[in-house]
């Protein structure tokens, strides 16, 4: 979570794609702080190590005919998965009925939205909130109310619950699913069904309001919205589909939730048995999804600064250093070969999958002797200990306890940063993954051998056909190269290299 006793960078942002060959196109994502305008250049980037005993930070500016100076707006990150789509159109209705299964993964005294009927922004509209494991029904529209729903839900049970919407109340069915415990209370509130005519749309694990805000940690399965007789108007089967970032309506196909920051699928739901491991033998088991207050897939920032990539420019490792008069930033990228020039004989193959692994670890480290040579050594700033506002790594995890699953570079990563230190050692840098990898590519260019770039996002994409002229074993694995002699790569701890 964001430490609100540390600002954000006065200027930040990233890049999409992370790679492009000549005539290809680089979007820069950037936030300024009071939308201050920024200069842009762009450097190759060799040696990235602030350490003064070593050879020095080295780059050196290349041209890429960029303007001299660029509109730049303040942007946010926010956090939180969440569904929402459109809610059923339906005639007059004396009675409503959302039901679903659910299971709170963590108790806060903070509102956590388990699901809310709203407007398309959340100004007008109904949302049941958990707080402190109590049921609350609140209203959207200012002045707030909020009515006390008179029930509990228990952390890691599964519950199911059914709450009904009438003209002047609500009444809420909790059954705990694994007791066969039931309960239901009633309570009057004023003008319900003419507050949800006023509703378009419904989400799931947050209110939205052109983001997701008040998220649920835990997990949902099998929503269903009903009118009062019972016709069915709206359901969901939330097993995972594969490549997809929406949930198919099953009573109209046309509509969906769209999945908002990639919350986790294929979750064992409520009847998980356990007798088959794998969610696609077995989704029934599997049918749930788990949502987090602290999920991030992509920022969705606006392109600050578009750049295409010249022919001449070689291979390599760059970066974009965007100033705003109060701080800076540099923005990492590869330039790959350009079919039309000759290809190098060597290939270094730039771990970019560990680098998404690691993106933003909070190592709990960074306060003491670290923090004190990152400002000793001029080094970057920035720790994901003090700064949560861009997500973490797959090596922390969320507020509920679970692990972290999924990691993006749709956001700013402060660990992929050069001049990065990772953590604080009394006989070197310190430095892990792509500050201490820029060690090799200097290394060959001090020696004076040549050498083109792939990231691993590229190899996986395209296989072969990322390099060709390569030989692969059936493995995968590269055999021989022809002409490419050797490929070089940093090892997961960035300290090595084979060829």
């Amino acid at each position: 979570m964001l430490n609100s006793h540390n600002p954000l960078p006065a200027v930040i942002g990233y890049v999409t794609p992370l790679s492009a060959k000549a005539g290809e196109i680089l979007q820069f994502k950037i936030s300024s702080a009071g939308n201050r305008d920024v200069a842009a250049n762009v450097f190759r980037l060799d040696c990235c190590d602030p350490n003064p005993a070593g050879p020095g930070v080295k780059r050196e500016r290349v041209e890429f005919g960029l303007e001299r100076r660029y509109r730049a707006v303040e942007q946010r990150a926010h956090l939180g998965s969440c569904a929402i789509g459109p809610f059923p159109k339906r005639p007059e209705i004396q009675g409503l009925v959302i039901s679903l299964v659910v299971q709170p993964r963590l108790s806060s005294a903070s509102s956590q939205t388990i699901f809310s009927l709203q407007n398309s922004d959340g100004s007008k509209g109904l949302a049941l909130v958990l707080v402190d494991g109590n049921l609350f029904l609140k209203a959207l529209r200012k002045p707030q109310v909020t009515i006390d729903l008179k029930l509990d839900l228990r952390l890691n049970e599964w519950t199911k619950l059914n709450v009904t919407f009438y003209e002047n109340g609500v009444s809420a069915r909790r059954s705990v699913i694994h007791t066969r415990e039931n309960s239901e209370v009633a309570v009057a509130a004023h003008d319900v069904l003419n507050v949800l005519r006023e509703v378009d749309h419904t989400c799931f694990a947050a209110t939205w309001i052109g983001h997701p805000e008040d998220c649920f940690n835990g997990s949902i399965e099998a929503p269903v919205v009903s009118d009062a007789s019972g016709d069915v108007l709206a359901s969901w089967t939330l097993a995972n589909t594969i490549g997809r970032e929406w949930v198919e309506d099953n009573v109209d196909r046309s509509r969906r939730l769209t999945l908002i920051n990639m919350p986790m699928r294929a979750v064992r739901s409520s009847s998980w048995t356990g007798r088959d491991m794998d969610w696609k033998v077995a989704p029934q088991d599997y049918a749930a999804i788990t949502f987090h207050s602290d999920d991030l897939s992509d920022c969705k920032w606006e392109t600050t600064i578009a750049i295409e990539v010249p022919a001449e420019v070689p291979s390599g490792v760059y970066g974009l250093l965007v100033d705003n008069g109060v701080g800076t930033d540099i923005i990492p990228f590869y330039v790959l070969r350009n079919p039309e020039l000759p290809r190098q004989r060597i290939l270094f193959l730039a771990p970019t999958f560990t680098y998404m692994a690691y993106a933003n670890h909070a190592r709990g480290n960074f306060s003491g002797a670290l923090e004190a040579r990152v400002k000793e050594w001029n080094a970057f700033p920035h720790n994901p200990d003090n700064i949560g506002a861009f997500g973490c790594s797959t090596y922390n995890r969320h507020p509920d306890g679970s692990g972290v699953t999924l990691s993006s570079r749709l956001r700013p990563i402060m660990t992929m940063r050069p001049q990065y230190l990772t953590y604080f050692d009394a006989n070197g840098s310190g430095m892990r993954h792509f500050s201490a990898d820029s060690h090799l590519t200097d290394w060959l260019r001090v020696k004076g051998f040549s050498f083109d770039v792939l990231t691993d996002e590229d190899l996986d994409r395209d296989g072969a056909d990322a390099c060709p002229g390569m030989m692969w074993s059936s493995r995968g694995r590269i055999r021989s190269t022809t002409p490419v002699r050797h490929l070089m790569r940093s090892s997961p701890t960035g300290r090595e290299a084979a060829s």
